[in-house]
Formats: structure tokens, sequence, C-alpha cells
């Protein structure tokens, strides 16, 4: 779970194009391009609830999942 602050781990140092996060029906709820995607992310304008976060790197896509718990 998280407080609504994530921290991106990128041992590869990969280029992360945008991060695209979505709800737990599939909604947009947000969209971060290039350089606005950071090391740490502040996600607590997000309600509780289960997220899907997509990172588009230079390699190709990402997918995770959590939990926003506040």
């Amino acid at each position: 779970p998280s407080d609504g602050h994530i921290l991106i781990i990128n041992p590869d140092h990969l280029v992360i194009n945008s991060l695209t996060i979505y709800d737990v029906v599939g909604k947009e709820v947000m969209v971060l391009q290039g350089a606005l995607v950071q090391d740490k992310i502040d996600l607590g304008q997000l309600t509780n609830g289960s997220y899907t976060l997509k990172f588009h790197t230079e390699k190709g896509t990402s997918i995770n999942r959590i939990n926003i718990v506040k």
C-alpha cells in the first residue's frame, strides 16, 4: 500500500517517456509525460483504491499495480 507517494525504481536507467495511471475500472485518471516522470511521484490527489501504472519506456511498456490507502 501507498499513502499517495510512490518511489520509481529504475535500475536499468531506462528513459521513461510517459506514465499513465488507470483506476480499477480502467478509466485513465492521470498522464505524466517525459520530464514529469521523476523518481518520486505524488499521487495524493487520487482517492483510496487500486490503480494500474503503465510505464512507456524506450524498450517497451511495463505495467505495475498499486493500492493507495490514506
